[in-house]
């Protein structure tokens, strides 16, 4: 019947566990495939930033040794397009320095272009009236075709970032106006402008002939993996007009792909990748993907990005709230299957105890029949008194373990409604600062650590005098004033509870594995008599009442 019960309790506690974390993918096997490698280069972004630093390294170091005012100004622009979607702030600074040779050469082409870039990168960290004033003076007389291309790209650019910014109905509409109208100066130039082609086709509603026109792009065509990034952010683009998701995910996951091995800090595919998967319900990677991209803004000092990103805060929010509200389900789980797992122990002991008396009792009845068999009964009872020792050990530990889950549960729930707090009072940066902390950690090991003491010593009130009776009189442990458990003490205490593994112990106290290890060895060198059998009388250590 015991037997029974043992394997009901373990088959519930089971199902319950495994109902708390099944889970199914929402997507397609392409779908997935492209996340999974997104979330693979994420992992690995250090790596393509260390890359990046190196690349951009090599070219500042050529600067001080540039051979004449020309090559100097080649640099400059190099630096310029490197830093160009990474470090805006940078990125200005080599504009600048760019401006200022070109204007000491008196050189009216290169000052023309220096002037164009620097109003590009003005737009691009949100200060317009800087760019409107830059690109206002720029003198368009006698312009090369591919200066006039820039000459519109950046004023597409300032116009793009107004009108996403502006709140106001009316200047949005005078904006989009003349966002538009840069869109078709650029596509009257005598140049391949595939993409601005796509984006006039997808502005009038024709996503069928836009998609037609950038599918049939060759790698040639699209160029570098910067390129690839732009071309399958245009794509998506027309997918989720269509109303498309999987392949407006896929290809916006392409582009994040792209952006993040370039590596670039200014991008919009991750956080609108980030919107669409919260909306297929992939919480956990829409939390991480929009907390990246605004990661990345804010490093980039991209303000219309930064500025998009923060309108799609409430999914950082929705998202975290469904985060803890999905873990505190799958905890109420596991806690139902423990509660159920101890009820059913309960009803065990009360069988084995049942079973216990009336075993004694018919021992007690041939005693007198039996000498021998009266011996065998003595060590029954024995045996008995020792398991009645070992039930109350159990149901203590049950009993501070329930305490300790439920406590907990509590915590979590109160630290979700801080940081609910932190996001709605200080916004994402604050709330990315009190993540980073280290401050609640710390109080709630060391509030851990003090109920873990005070639990070990009500089951072993006399675990210190006897150890110290293992121990020469020299090696006796001493507390300082207040402490309950020394590190030594504890290392121990897992010891006589019957964790042995000096990794397990490395990892309950928050020490190295060489730090458990020494201190083991210097206890076993300290010990009375055999120092091979020292651990084993420790965990002989008994409670005494």
């Amino acid at each position: 019947m015991t037997g029974r019960i043992f394997i009901f309790a373990i088959a519930a506690a089971a199902a319950l566990a495994g109902a708390g974390c099944r889970s199914s993918s929402p997507f397609d096997e392409r779908c997935r495939e492209r996340l999974e490698r997104l979330d693979a280069t994420i992992a690995d972004k250090e790596r393509y930033e260390q890359r990046k630093r190196a690349r951009i390294d090599s070219i500042e170091m050529r600067v001080p040794t540039a051979a004449d005012s020309t090559e100097l100004y080649a640099l400059y622009g190099t630096l310029l397009d490197e830093y160009g979607k990474y470090d805006v702030d940078a990125a200005l600074g080599y504009a600048h320095r760019k401006l200022d040779l070109a204007s000491s050469l008196g050189e009216t082409a290169l000052t023309r272009r220096s002037e164009i870039d620097l109003a590009t990168l003005y737009a691009q960290c949100g200060n317009y009236v800087e760019a409107l004033e830059m690109i206002a003076q720029v003198d368009t007389t006698g312009m090369s075709t591919s200066d006039r291309y820039a000459w519109h790209n950046a004023r597409y650019v300032i116009y793009e970032g107004m009108s996403l910014v502006s709140v106001d109905a009316d200047c949005r509409k005078v904006y989009v106006e003349r966002l538009d109208a840069e869109r078709h100066a650029l596509v009257g130039l005598d140049l391949p402008m595939t993409f601005v082609q796509a984006e006039i086709m997808r502005s009038r509603g024709d996503d069928d002939g836009a998609l037609e026109l950038l599918l049939q792009m060759s790698d040639e065509e699209i160029g570098s993996i910067h390129g690839r990034a732009v071309w399958a952010y245009s794509v998506a683009q027309s997918y989720i007009n269509k109303g498309e998701s999987n392949d407006a995910i896929y290809y916006l996951a392409e582009s994040a792909l792209c952006d993040l091995q370039t590596p670039v800090h200014e991008y919009r595919s991750l956080y609108e990748l980030s919107a669409l998967l919260y909306d297929r319900g992939d919480i956990e990677r829409a939390y991480e993907y929009i907390n990246r991209s605004l990661k990345d803004a804010r490093q980039a000092n991209a303000r219309i990005n930064i500025h998009s990103i923060e309108r799609l805060l409430p999914i950082i929010i929705r998202s975290y709230d469904t985060l803890m509200s999905r873990k505190q389900h799958r905890l109420n789980m596991l806690l139902a299957g423990v509660t159920l797992l101890t009820l059913l122990l309960a009803v065990a002991m009360i069988l084995v105890r049942r079973d216990s008396r009336r075993a004694a009792r018919a021992e007690r009845r041939q005693a007198a029949a039996n000498e021998e068999l009266k011996t065998a009964n003595a060590e029954l009872l024995r045996i008995n008194a020792l398991l009645h020792d070992a039930n109350n050990l159990k149901e203590l530990y049950l009993c501070t373990y329930i305490d300790l889950c439920s406590d907990y549960i509590g915590r979590i729930d109160e630290y979700r409604r801080e940081l609910n707090g932190v996001a709605r009072s200080g916004g994402a940066a604050q709330l990315l600062e009190t993540l980073k902390s280290n401050a609640r950690i710390d109080r709630e090991l060391k509030s851990f650590y003090e109920r873990f003491d005070r639990s070990f010593l009500d089951l072993f009130p006399d675990f210190i005098d006897q150890f110290n009776a293992l121990l020469r009189e020299e090696e006796r442990v001493s507390l300082a004033g207040g402490e309950l458990l020394s590190t030594e003490l504890r290392i121990f205490a897992l010891i006589r509870l019957g964790v042995t593994d000096s990794v397990k112990i490395a990892a309950f106290l928050r020490r190295s594995v060489s730090t458990v290890y020494n201190y083991r060895v210097k206890m076993r060198n300290a010990a009375l008599g055999d120092r091979e059998g020292f651990e084993c009388r420790v965990m002989s250590i008994a409670r005494l009442d």
